[in-house]
């Protein structure tokens, strides 16, 4: 039996926001009215067709960054930073999904699960960043090449933008609605 090294890994940081409570009053009812509304449409370029997004529209229902995840932020990077982070909301419901995407250029990406039955609804699944690699030895060595992160309602993560990810098709009777973002970093302050 040999010994391994796991070098390189991908970290995804889970985050508890206690005040969960207080961003569904004040965005929830707006963003689902704005679904069954469909105010928003989906982006150019997106494969499907079946997400309520406000990824690329001026006029976003989440006002400037959230403190919370700015603090999030800053305890991940450990030195004064300078940055944009941009916010946008994201609701499914019945069959609707995601494709893989990734949020690159941007440096960090976040996904805040504001209303998330963990009975009901399913999480976002990351891709190994290196599969295409790994898939040369795939008959050799038995690795994983997604991983599904366990949260709930509540919870915020934050994840390189570099990694491929997608939103599972799921029957869904109610909504499952997150807040995204992407985190741009213009440099580092001493």
């Amino acid at each position: 039996m040999s010994n391994y090294i796991d070098i390189f890994p991908t970290r995804v940081h889970k985050f508890k926001i206690s005040n969960n409570k207080e961003f569904q009053e004040r965005y929830l009812d707006r963003i689902i009215s704005s679904y069954e509304n469909k105010e928003f449409d989906v982006p150019n370029g997106w494969v499907t067709k079946q997400i309520s997004t406000s990824y690329s529209s001026k006029n976003s229902i989440i006002e400037g960054t959230p403190q919370e995840y700015t603090d999030a932020i800053d305890s991940l990077m450990g030195f004064p930073w300078s940055g944009k982070v941009f916010c946008w909301h994201n609701v499914v419901k019945d069959g609707e999904y995601q494709e893989t995407h990734h949020h690159s250029p941007a440096l960090l990406s976040g996904i805040h699960f504001l209303k998330f039955d963990k009975e009901e609804h399913e999480p976002p699944v990351f891709y190994d960043p290196a599969k295409l690699a790994k898939a040369v030895h795939s008959q050799s060595f038995n690795y994983d090449e997604t991983f599904t992160p366990d949260v709930e309602e509540g919870d915020l993560i934050i994840f390189p933008s570099y990694l491929e990810h997608h939103v599972p098709r799921g029957t869904y009777k109610d909504y499952r609605v997150t807040i995204s973002f992407n985190f741009v970093l213009d440099l580092c302050l001493k």
